[in-house]
């Protein structure tokens, strides 16, 4: 995995830190977080569209979602 940070410089992965803290911020308990681990294969994507997963023990899968699986999930 990799992990995010504040001051990312890639535009995608600053908008998926910026969306994780906003949902971060709904949850009390997670405040403190300074950072976000993600899987190496959604690293340098540049599709914008992505879902996110809470996993055990304080992880947060973020996946790119493929266009054919859109038309599935809607």
């Amino acid at each position: 995995g990799t992990v995010l940070v504040e001051d990312e410089k890639l535009p995608i992965r600053k908008q998926v830190f910026e969306e994780l803290s906003r949902i971060r911020s709904l949850f009390k308990q997670n405040e403190n977080v300074t950072g976000f681990e993600i899987f190496d294969s959604f690293q340098y994507s540049e599709e914008r569209k992505f879902s996110i997963e809470f996993l055990e023990d304080n992880i947060i899968k973020v996946a790119k979602i493929e266009e054919e699986e859109n038309e599935l999930q809607y």
